[in-house]
């Protein structure tokens, strides 16, 4: 299971995340996509229990991917200190639109660029006394 918390989270350290492939499913107790159980015709009576096990192949898929991008959007929303904004929603649907389809390290890329949308003037004005 991977790290849930470093000290001070930055944005090089989640970029590096993000490259070691760390926000993947398999890394979140995700089952092994050679465990998926293949399927023959689906009204065939002989894959009643097939259909079961796939069933809960995919829960279990599903949940360790739910996992890993929890994590994801928590250590984005730490790094960019969005975590209590209250457009941080608005802000995480719209990176994800425009990035995920072309990975994770897109979705930082949109949520870098869009963040100075919803952040207020005391979060800014802090931001820059810390890089003083």
């Amino acid at each position: 299971m991977p790290k849930l918390q470093l000290e001070s989270l930055t944005y090089e350290d989640l970029i590096r995340r993000v490259d070691d492939n760390l926000y993947v499913a398999k890394n979140f107790g995700a089952p092994d996509i050679s465990e998926k159980p293949k399927m023959g015709k689906w009204n065939d009576p002989k894959n009643v229990d097939t259909i079961k096990v796939k069933r809960a192949w995919n829960i279990a898929y599903r949940e360790a991917e739910r996992r890993a991008m929890k994590l994801f959007r928590d250590n984005v929303e730490e790094v960019f200190i969005t975590k209590d904004n209250p457009k941080a929603e608005k802000l995480w649907s719209l990176a994800w639109e425009y990035g995920h389809s072309n990975g994770l390290l897109s979705v930082v890329k949109y949520y870098d660029d869009l963040v100075e949308l919803v952040r207020q003037k005391r979060e800014i004005k802090k931001e820059e006394k810390q890089h003083d």
